[in-house]
């Protein structure tokens, strides 16, 4: 959603917490690295980041922290999470009170290797609970994917080194050598 902000907000909080999420899948193998969600000043609470596998499995949770009143919101994974070629996955964020972004359309279906099929939605109190009920918003939420091919690699290499060093004493009676490897 690069360069993008959703104009439509849900305009009051409810007292009903719920699960937000996109679902994807993408072609090559990657990396989510980082969950985001566009806040309105009505969207209260604390805010998990999620990342559910296809079944519903959670992958990531983490609770968002430094959050400001109004604007993307941004937690950067403690740990990556990787995805291989073909998966699906659902990246979300949790809240205790509704107030969240929404909107009949996404910006673009495909970007790059992703494919976006919806976005998905639960009421619950649970941060966790996977989010199944489907409609066309996408909510707010972005998130950062690195291609495995992107990613930077490191590279090490040993070196062993070998000097010889031969050293000769001399005393009036006998002389003395040794060498060290």
């Amino acid at each position: 959603l690069r360069d993008y902000y959703p104009t439509v907000f849900q305009p009051a909080p409810e007292a009903n917490p719920v699960n937000l999420g996109v679902r994807v899948t993408s072609s090559v193998s990657g990396t989510i690295t980082k969950v985001l969600f566009a806040k309105s000043p009505t969207n209260l609470g604390t805010h998990h980041a999620l990342v559910w596998n296809a079944s519903g499995t959670v992958l990531a949770d983490e609770v968002f922290t430094n959050e400001t009143p109004t604007g993307w919101q941004e937690l950067v994974l403690s740990t990556p999470v990787s995805v291989a070629a073909g998966d699906t996955f659902t990246v979300g964020y949790s809240q205790p009170q509704t107030g969240f972004a929404y909107g009949p359309y996404f910006p673009s279906l495909n970007v790059g290797p992703l494919t976006i099929s919806s976005g998905y939605y639960r009421y619950s109190s649970t941060p966790t609970d996977f989010p199944d009920g489907s409609v066309g918003s996408n909510y707010g939420i972005d998130f950062e994917f690195m291609p495995t091919d992107t990613l930077p690699t490191s590279t090490s290499s040993t070196s062993t080194s070998t000097s010889t060093s031969t050293s000769t004493t001399t005393s009036s009676s006998t002389t003395t050598s040794s060498t060290t490897t």
